[in-house]
């Protein structure tokens, strides 16, 4: 193929037709044919890009097709999906672009691009309360949409707020709004691609409707770990440069993406568990475990965990994590503890630390009890992890060992503030009863 037949086909291919087909009966459901001319697709154009005979004006549509069409021909080559094959949120690289220089530009991304997501959950259920969607129809409640989108409303208060603390204007945060286009073209054009987003990282498996909110949900707390890793990589540099009032701002900054973790789960709990049911099975082996980005925020801030080695050496896409053994490499909680708490500007850091390490350790206890409420109790967790019981070898991990979760927004969120309560304080080998009040509150609860 010469350079000008490879920039028609890039040009010309049909962006429009490619959510469609899958949209229309779910990724699941999705004829092998037609994966294997995506698949195709796929080869064609990784095999461009290896041998650089993609011209630099067409690169970065050539890495979004690459991008997009991955997740056809992994499934292609094993049906299961897992992680990255289900959400497509690589398609997050491509917008957010790991190479650039200026991480506080980053930061900003991350923002706009929940922002769009979150958009375009408010698009989709008010149109399907008003009947013109024309995707993901099957068990729509009418009632849990509507209920949906005044949830919603209270994170756009909070997206509103970190907009704010990251400096974004105003008005660049109202533009952050996404199209459709028929052609892939239109979507890299866009700066920043704001549209691939939103649309790259919706394809469901099934038609149920609640399996968007799921897919949305996910690509959102995506933006967010990434936003916490910058801010407290920030943070560590801005430490040991002693430059405390900057970390303490850094620290602020993570803070508020941790509450917009905690806002995304408000939101996702106007599902009804069976209304996950309906997909679960879709989602194959899909775990936020395998998850790099989140993988990588953990080791940030908490260093390398011992008991997760074997898994990252297991998992081929994690096995980078393991470069953070180096002496040379040092975890914000260790940094943190390096600090003199007695100066004013280390105890400044300290007071936003705690902050942070409470709406870390409320998000653990969040999706723990996402875990309780939507899973069965001795369901086998996705991704080959124990479900629940994984999270809660994990739940205690913190940046001071006296925090504790904030009980009463599990409480407000989930209602099973009880179970999570009774998880965290249950401490190995050091009772043979719980407290009193957990036994007794449990017998109340049934």
């Amino acid at each position: 193929m010469n350079s000008r037949e490879t920039r028609e086909w890039l040009h010309s291919w049909n962006a429009s037709e490619f959510l469609h087909e899958q949209r229309d009966m779910g990724r699941a459901k999705f004829p092998p044919a037609r994966m294997e001319k995506y698949a195709s697709d796929h080869r064609r154009v990784a095999a461009l890009l290896e041998n650089d005979a993609v011209g630099a004006q067409d690169l970065r549509l050539a890495r979004m097709l690459e991008t997009i069409t991955a997740p056809l021909a992994t499934l292609l080559t094993n049906p299961v999906p897992r992680y990255y094959s289900y959400t497509g949120v690589s398609v997050l690289d491509e917008f957010i672009d790991g190479e650039r220089v200026d991480l506080d530009a980053q930061k900003c991304l991350c923002v706009l691009g929940i922002r769009g997501l979150m958009l375009e959950i408010a698009r989709f259920e008010t149109h399907s309360l008003v009947g013109i969607e024309p995707w993901s129809k099957d068990r729509f409640d009418e009632e849990e949409a509507a209920r949906r989108l005044k949830v919603l409303a209270r994170q756009f208060e909070a997206i509103a707020y970190l907009a704010k603390i990251v400096q974004i204007p105003e008005a660049s945060l109202a533009q952050a709004g996404s199209q459709q286009y028929e052609l892939l073209d239109a979507y890299c054009r866009e700066d920043p691609q704001l549209s691939a987003v939103v649309q790259f990282t919706c394809i469901p498996r099934t038609t149920f409707h609640d399996e968007v909110l799921f897919l949305r949900t996910i690509a959102e707390d995506e933006l967010c770990f990434k936003g916490m890793y910058l801010a407290a990589r920030q943070a560590g540099e801005a430490i040991e440069r002693g430059l405390l009032n900057s970390a303490a701002y850094f620290i602020s900054q993570a803070v508020a993406f941790a509450v917009m973790l905690h806002e995304s789960f408000r939101v996702l709990q106007s599902m009804p568990p069976e209304h996950f049911a309906d997909f679960r099975d879709a989602t194959g082996e899909a775990s936020a475990v395998q998850s790099f980005n989140y993988q990588r925020l953990d080791v940030a801030l908490f260093g390398l965990n011992s008991e997760k080695i074997s898994v990252y050496q297991r998992v081929p896409h994690l096995r980078s994590l393991l470069n953070f053994s180096s002496r040379q490499f040092a975890s914000l909680r260790t940094l943190l503890q390096s600090l003199n708490g007695e100066s004013k500007g280390s105890e400044m850091i300290i007071e936003a630390a705690r902050l942070l390490d409470r709406h870390l350790l409320s998000w653990r206890g969040l999706h723990l009890s996402f875990a309780l409420r939507y899973l069965p109790e001795a369901a086998m967790g996705t991704g080959g992890t124990a479900g629940p019981s994984y999270l809660q070898k994990f739940f205690r991990q913190s940046l001071f060992a006296d925090t504790e979760p904030d009980f009463g927004l599990i409480e407000e969120i989930f209602g099973t503030s009880w179970r999570v309560e009774e998880i965290f304080r249950a401490h190995p080998g050091t009772r043979i009863a719980p407290p009193e009040k957990l036994w007794a509150r449990a017998g109340r609860n049934g």
